[in-house]
C-alpha cells in the first residue's frame, strides 16, 4: 500500500518537471531580440545658425555735430568720431541688436565707460569742465515693444529671432552753460569711449 503511494508521488514530480520544461521551451520559441542604434550631433557655431548675436542697420542724425570720420558698424562693433563746435551740439545713432541664432540670449555684462579727456593748455580745470559736458546715453528706441525709452542694462534678454532697436545719443553741453571764458585754445579730445556688451545663453 505504501509503495503505490510512493509511485504516485514520483509520477506527480515527473509530470511537474515536464510541465516546467514545456513552459521554458514555449518562452524560448517566442523570444525576439530588439535593438535601437543611432548617433547624436551637437551643432557647431560655424554656420551661425545656433548662436549669432550681432549689430545691424546703423543710421545717424547730426544736430550741429560733425563727423571727423564716418561711423562704421560691423557685426560686433560700432565706431564713431565726432566733433563738437558749440554748446547744444548732438549726434544720434540708431541701430539694432539682433539674435538670429536658435538660443535665447541674456546680457550678462554691460559696461558703459566714463568720458575722459587729456589735459590741454596746461589747464586741467578748464579741460575737465569741458570734458564733463560731453555726455552719452544708450537706450532702447521708442519703437521697442517692451523697453521703449529705457536704458540698456545687465540681464536684458534677447530671444531667438528677436531684434531690438537701440539709440545712442552723444551731446555737448546740452544745457548750454559754457561761456567764452570757459573755453580752451586747443581742442579737447576725449579718450576712447567704450561701451561693451557681453551676451550669453539664457537659462
Amino acid at each position: 500500500m505504501e509503495r503505490k503511494e510512493n509511485n504516485g508521488k514520483v509520477i506527480a514530480i515527473i509530470a511537474l518537471f515536464v510541465a516546467v520544461m514545456g513552459l521554458s521551451i514555449g518562452f524560448a520559441a517566442l523570444f525576439t531580440e530588439l535593438s535601437i542604434t543611432g548617433t547624436a550631433t551637437v551643432t557647431g557655431t560655424s554656420g551661425g545658425d545656433v548662436w549669432n548675436v550681432k549689430f545691424k542697420e546703423l543710421t545717424k542724425t547730426l544736430t550741429g555735430a560733425t563727423e571727423a570720420s564716418a561711423a562704421v558698424l560691423d557685426d560686433t562693433s560700432i565706431t564713431f568720431n565726432l566733433k563738437f563746435t558749440k554748446p547744444g551740439d548732438k549726434a544720434e545713432y540708431k541701430f539694432k541688436v539682433e539674435n538670429t541664432g536658435m538660443i535665447n540670449a541674456i546680457l550678462n555684462t554691460y559696461n558703459a565707460g566714463k568720458v575722459t579727456c587729456a589735459t590741454v593748455d596746461s589747464d586741467a580745470a578748464k579741460t575737465k569742465k569741458i570734458c564733463d559736458l560731453i555726455k552719452y546715453e544708450l537706450k532702447y528706441d521708442t519703437t521697442d515693444t517692451t523697453k521703449a525709452g529705457q536704458a540698456v542694462a545687465q540681464n536684458d534678454t534677447l530671444d531667438s529671432k528677436q531684434s531690438r532697436p537701440l539709440v545712442l545719443t552723444v551731446t555737448f553741453d546740452e544745457g548750454k552753460t559754457l561761456t567764452a571764458a570757459d573755453l580752451t585754445e586747443d581742442d579737447v579730445v576725449t579718450d576712447s569711449i567704450t561701451i561693451s556688451f557681453n551676451y550669453g545663453q539664457a537659462d
